[in-house]
């Protein structure tokens, strides 16, 4: 692509993305630093002075379709046979794990709902286990933000609890087992 420049004293980047409407700086930017702006047949600094009437060759790269594909989302649910289920992500989860697996060892019926993203939200998993669980416990490192979440997946047929701390308090499992307990009661 051959282009005049109409301006002098314009940065070569800007002169570029004014010019071709479908270039941002960044990308011309890109192109003068791989040598694909070139000025008699030798590659443009990005500060080389040019002027007006100036002509450039501008080589775009052949653009490439790339294929989007789904991926599957990591999801850890342990919770076929628990009366009460606690969802919780990030570090929340990893205590709460430790909190099920001592409920568990203690014989209550406990599960564990552990998303590895939040969106898109895990709400399948969490419809199926409001299909037998009695109770869900959210723990969050928050104000609740996933509380309403967990409502409408489980579309409002079991009680959906909250514990949650705040100010980058880490919940123990002690204490999660305590409002375990509290529910399973």
């Amino acid at each position: 692509m051959t282009l005049t420049l109409d301006k002098t004293g314009e940065r070569l980047d800007a002169a570029l993305a004014r010019l071709v409407p479908s270039l941002s700086r960044s990308q011309a930017q890109r192109l003068i630093e791989q040598g694909a702006v070139t000025h008699g047949g030798r590659p443009v600094k990005k500060n080389e002075k040019l002027s007006a009437g100036d002509t450039l060759e501008l080589t775009l790269p052949e653009v490439r379709e790339v294929p989007i594909e789904a991926q599957p989302i990591p999801l850890e649910v342990c919770y076929e046979d628990a009366d009460v289920i606690v969802v919780a992500y990030g570090a929340s989860s990893r205590v709460a794990r430790s909190a099920v697996n001592k409920a568990r060892e203690a014989g209550k019926k406990v599960g564990l709902i552990r998303p590895i993203t939040l969106w898109p939200f895990p709400k399948d998993a969490i419809k199926r286990a409001a299909d037998h669980a009695k109770e869900l416990l959210v723990v969050e490192m928050s104000m609740g933000q996933m509380v309403d979440d967990v409502r409408l997946a489980a579309e409002c047929r079991v009680p959906v609890h909250f514990y949650g701390r705040t100010g980058g308090v880490i919940p123990t499992p002690k204490e999660i087992l305590g409002e375990i307990d509290k529910l399973l009661k």
